[in-house]
């Protein structure tokens, strides 16, 4: 017990002495007060009062508040290992080289000038964005052409020419927010680059001259779009599709009118393996069936008209299908494998005529089929006047040759893995002078570099073995060297370069160093207590109960529990359940001494819920009877209810709070169902427990859900569900009479009851209109549809209703716009969008949390703009719906855990990559929040936001008869103390408390005070409270109120 303070005599004309802890010097009272109903002559000074008030409660408050959000602290430490930036998809232009990795935001475009300090990022979203695919793009003309991501245009078509300032969106194709055209397939031919996007036609192919004004859709289709080829100076590409749509190859010279599908060969394919067409001169190639005479898939040519498409040659006669493929262009032929009845798959070329069409070499002599039985060549590509591609012989394995184009001068290059084994030579990448390759000669990659001498065939590199499920190793072509990817057990998947020498292969840039394991701590439940908040955690397997003052140093362990229930806090202790001795036992924790005290025991608990100023719970014993208890959080008033009889095998519904009270319904039989069920209300007594009326329903019900239940005055509205199909609105006073059904209603459940003017608010369900906005003056024939927001059945699903002042906010889902922002004054003409924060059909709300009041000014709510997700306010008014905080790091998983605002911070907790699930705390800026409940006359005190430059107002209610009363302001106590029965007092009574006297002669009164704009201020945290001091003796205390200042 801390020593009482010194204590002086405050002399109050009205009340008499008042003991109080410092004394008030003359100079703090003077003009300038706005008080009504005082008869003291000399009122509260704004400066004046503030000049004292704030300096002496700052000299007592604790650490000052975050001016953002933040994790408040990382509870359950997360395993970090080494980083993967998954780099893909290179490219380059003749100054850099481009890739994609896989960063924060999913997505991010990176460049490269072939050094560590050259290599930065160019386009990061700053916020993860919903795609997965890979990064689409091309260099062309010394820029570099991809699909880039804007936040309110969605991925469209972006340029850069390398560096940050110069990567820019190049023009906007699918137009309106969120509708992304996603450019892909970049291809380059004659005077355009050409690419294929999505917009409201389907499937659309693109070109650009690289200016906005010279980028034009030229064909759209709703099936697909491939293959993109360049044809002199024209375009091939594929259009295919399941419907009755055209299809086949169609051929584009960059104008709409100019690009048309003209011919459809039957079960054509292009012959190589990336999709493309292979041209050679003016004519191009591909494999196709020919109708007339009938053949397999053969070899044809085409000049890009209908006439001058035909059938090279029938290279396997008759039905049977030599299906050329992996084509590939070399001085004035054209080379490529096919299968052969004689000689089975080897290596052929085409000067474009059938005398011209010729086997180069039987590679493997007298084999029908594949590798074993016949080379099998593949990988083909050109470089200088020879071919170097993958083949197979049963002496050597599958290893790299090379063709001049005549059989004597086709041969092995090298056999990598001498004798029969094979080296299986992939990703030939030819790179200035020499050519790159890959060998897989057993379960590891190694890179190799050729300039098609034996000699000059060496090894650079073994690649690192990556673990399952990472993706394979890229190559791309970088001027004259090599741009891959590759991982190591110390730097993860990254780029790497190599010039073609042992010495010139390394690591590009350590792009991500490490990454990490989230484990969570799964913190939820935030309950204050004086000046410290409480929440549960899961540490391991361990739960565990913490405590915080809102900073990282101040959150600590309070004590470990070995049951996961949720947590209830009274004014000065902690209630949980744990298990001692194999019995479940009712805890009060007291934050004061630190030491738990054991209420009652009990067999099993079904329900533990806050009603008024205590909690019920029901009790399952052993015998399957159930119990009703009420306790105050203390041992002496942990009582069992003896009014409602006990229930062998029965149950009831959840109680629904009515004031002090408590309202029943019950018992019914979950196995053999009840007709005809009780009502009843009871204040925790015998003598306080009444039976309100039964109620008769045509079913037996098995079940009885209670969805939603608010008080207006003396009558109490709630829902219940009585089945699947049905939600019904009923209304009490806790009379017979009283008691009436307002409204039944078709499907879901009503689960939220706003009150406004008198009325109600909710969100109902009618097959007519859906779900839609409801009102209701407390009579059957005033319970009617407000507003019909989605007309039709679909229904807008109104939810997440909060009130503020006279007028009520929730969210709604409108075609178009997804779900935002509504406001409504209780009238169909008042009941509007408030503002479309993500313009666009996928709405800002993703269904996260609803609306949390953060003082007298606003309401906070989360809510995503298209560029993250962050803490938005508003007063009410589309001017006043503002963001209020930076943006929060991308959520792992759906957060439904409630926002908790305690002093005068908000507590949430969040999902990160990093850590997943932990504490995190904001501080909004000024605020006041009145909680907890008054005592005996019930006296009442409002207050409205100390906003440092600006003024504080604080309100209240008195008994007319009885209309003195201290306004007091202190610190907030460590532990509320308990005045007596249900009073307790929040303002620290052993540290400063300035004591201001109030007269409410017409039962009201009201002061304001100015506050300094010293910045030093922001986060000062104190506590408002009446005394109330009765004429019979003793007094009363008003309800609290908890005081922030800031901006």
């Amino acid at each position: 017990m801390r020593a009482r303070p010194e204590i002086c005599t405050l002399h109050d004309p009205l009340i008499g002495p008042f003991d109080h802890a410092l004394p008030v010097p003359q100079r703090a009272w003077g003009e300038g007060a706005k008080e009504r109903n005082m008869t003291s002559p000399e009122q509260p000074n704004s400066r004046g009062f503030w000049s004292l008030a704030i300096p002496l409660i700052a000299s007592t408050f604790f650490p000052r508040m975050a001016k953002t959000q933040q994790m408040l602290k990382n509870l359950q430490p997360d395993k970090a290992y080494v980083g993967n930036s998954h780099p893909h998809s290179f490219g380059s232009t003749k100054s850099f080289g481009f890739f994609w990795i896989q960063g924060f935001s999913g997505r991010e475009l990176w460049r490269t000038d072939g050094s560590t300090q050259g290599t930065i990022p160019l386009h990061q979203p700053k916020y993860p964005v919903p795609i997965s695919r890979k990064g689409e793009g091309l260099g062309w003309n010394n820029l570099y052409f991809f699909s880039g991501y804007d936040p309110k245009l969605g991925w469209e078509l972006f340029k850069t020419d390398g560096s940050i300032k110069g990567t820019v969106l190049l023009k906007d194709l699918f137009p309106g927010s969120g509708s992304s055209s996603l450019p892909e397939q970049f291809t380059a031919s004659g005077p355009f680059l050409y690419f294929v996007g999505q917009t409201a036609a389907g499937r659309t192919l693109f070109r650009t001259d690289g200016t906005a004004g010279g980028t034009l859709a030229l064909f759209s289709t709703k099936g697909s779009i491939q293959g993109l080829s360049p044809f002199g100076k024209k375009l091939l590409f594929r259009v295919s599709t399941s419907s009755k749509g055209p299809e086949g190859i169609a051929i584009s010279d960059g104008t709409p009118k100019g690009t048309s599908i003209f011919i459809n060969p039957p079960s054509y394919k292009s012959g190589r393996e990336d999709g493309h067409f292979e041209v050679l001169g003016k004519r191009f190639f591909f494999s196709a069936e020919n109708a007339s005479p009938k053949t397999g898939r053969e070899l044809f040519v085409s000049d890009g008209t209908p006439q001058g498409t035909r059938m090279l040659k029938d290279i396997w006669p008759g039905p049977q299908s030599s299906s050329p493929k992996d084509f590939e262009v070399m001085g004035s032929r054209v080379y490529f494998s096919a299968d052969h009845p004689l000689y089975g798959r080897e290596l052929w070329s085409s000067d474009g005529t059938a005398q011209g069409t010729v086997l180069v070499k039987d590679i493997e002599p007298g084999k029908v089929q594949g590798f074993p039985l016949s080379s099998d060549p593949h990988e083909i590509i050109a470089r200088g006047n020879r071919i170097l591609f993958a083949a197979g012989t049963t002496t050597n394995g599958v290893e790299p040759w090379i063709s001049d184009g005549s059989a004597k001068g086709t041969h092995m290059l090298k056999d990598m893995v001498p004798g029969i084994g094979s080296s299986v030579p992939k990703h030939f990448i030819v790179a200035g002078n020499q050519v790159f390759f890959s060998l897989q000669p057993g379960s590891n990659v190694e890179l190799y570099r050729t300039d098609l001498s034996i000699a000059g065939t060496r090894r650079l590199l073994a690649l690192g073995k990556a673990p399952v499920g990472f993706p394979a190793p890229q190559f791309a072509p970088f001027g004259g060297r090599l741009l891959f990817s590759n991982y190591t057990s110390k730097t993860g998947n990254e780029p790497w370069i190599s010039d073609g020498t042992s010495a010139g292969t390394h690591l590009l840039a350590d792009l991500v160093k490490l990454e990490y394991q989230p484990d969570s701590s799964n913190p939820q439940n935030f309950l204050s207590i004086g000046d410290q908040v409480y929440f549960q955690a899961v540490l391991g397997s361990k739960n565990q109960i913490w405590q915080t003052d809102g900073s990282s140093k101040g959150t600590k362990l309070a004590t470990a529990s070995f049951f996961p229930s949720r947590i209830q806090a009274s004014p000065d202790r902690i209630l949980r359940f744990d298990w001692i001795q194999n019995s479940l036992h009712l805890l009060a924790f007291d934050k004061g001494t630190g030491r738990s005290e054991d209420l009652q025991s009990f067999f099993q608990v079904e329900l533990f819920q806050p009603i008024g100023k205590r909690w019920i719970l029901y009790e399952r014993t052993r015998s399957r009877d159930l119990r009703i208890w009420f306790t105050d959080g203390t041992k002496k008033g942990t009582q069992q209810l003896t009014g409602i009889p006990s229930f062998t095998h029965l149950n009831l519904s959840l109680p629904i709070p009515f004031g002090q009270k408590a309202v029943i319904w019950g018992p019914f039989h979950p196995q053999t169902g009840s007709r005809n069920i009780p009502l009843w209300i009871t204040d925790g007594t015998p003598s306080g427990t009444k039976l309100i009326r039964y109620f008769s329903f045509p079913n037996p019900l098995f079940h009885l859900r209670i969805d939603a239940h608010v008080a207006i005055g003396k009558n109490l509205f709630f829902t219940m569900r009585p089945n699947q199909s049905q939600s019904v609105l009923l209304k009490t006073d806790g009379s017979p009479k009283g008691t009436m059904v307002l409204g039944v209603f078709s499907r879901t459940g009503i689960t939220s009851l706003t009150p406004l003017n008198g009325k109600i608010l909710f969100s109902a369900h009618d097959p007519q209109n859906g779900e839609e906005l409801w009102i209701s003056d407390g009579t059957p024939k005033g319970t009617k549809l407000l507003k019909d927001l989605q007309p039709g059945s679909a229904g807008s699903n109104p939810y997440g209703f909060a009130r503020f002042g006279n007028r009520v906010l929730f969210m709604a889902r409108l075609g178009g716009i997804g779900r935002e922002l509504f406001v409504t004054d209780g009238t169909a003409q008042g009941t509007v969008l408030l503002k479309d924060i993500h313009p666009g059909p996928k709405g800002s709300f993703k269904g996260i949390f609803g609306f949390l009041p953060i003082g007298s000014r606003r309401l906070a709510f989360l809510a995503d703009d298209g560029q993250g997700i962050r803490f938005w306010g508003t007063d009410g008014t589309k001017k006043g719906t503002l963001p209020l905080s930076d943006r929060l790091p991308p959520a792992i998983a759906t957060i439904y855990e409630p926002l908790s605002f305690r002093l005068g911070r908000v507590f949430f907790r969040w999902a990160d990559p990093q850590h997943g699930f932990e504490p995190w705390v904001w501080f909004p800026g000024a605020s006041a929040r009145a909680h907890g409940l008054s005592c005996g006359t019930s006296p009442l005190l409002r207050a409205t936001d100390p906003i440092l430059g600006g003024s504080m107002s604080l309100s209240g209610t008195l008994d007319p008869k009885q209309p003195s009363g201290v306004l007091l302001l202190g610190s907030t106590a460590p532990t509320p103390l308990r005045m007596g029965k249900g009073c307790w007092l929040y303002v620290d009574p052993f540290r400063l408390i300035i004591p201001i006297p109030t007269l409410a002669r017409q039962g009201t009164w009201s002061t304001s005070f100015g506050v300094p704009n010293q910045p030093s201020f922001a986060g000062l945290l104190f506590h408002a409270q009446v005394l109330h001091p009765l004429s019979a003796g003793g007094f009363d205390l008003s309800n609290p109120v908890e005081l922030a200042a800031g901006k």
